[in-house]
């Protein structure tokens, strides 16, 4: 009985210290700026773009909307 303990301690113990040792791992790529695509514009081409193309223009308004609504601190 105290052996199956000392093997279920052991294993907790191991658990724990992958888990903080891959979490820390993520922690170096917390200094970064981070980069957020919230929309793009599209390329418009051919007939299909001959009826969307005046559309451009509110979607590029919207997409700035949504940027200045949606900060985030530190972004790009």
């Amino acid at each position: 009985m105290k052996k199956n303990r000392k093997l279920a301690v052991s294993a907790i113990v191991l658990v724990l210290f992958l888990a903080v040792f891959f979490c820390m791992g993520q922690a170096a790529y917390a200094g970064d700026k981070p980069i957020i695509a919230i929309g793009h514009l599209p390329h418009f081409t051919g007939a299909y773009g001959a009826t969307q193309a005046p559309f451009a223009a509110a979607q590029e308004d919207a997409i700035e909307w949504a940027n200045s609504v949606n900060y985030v601190k530190g972004a790009e």
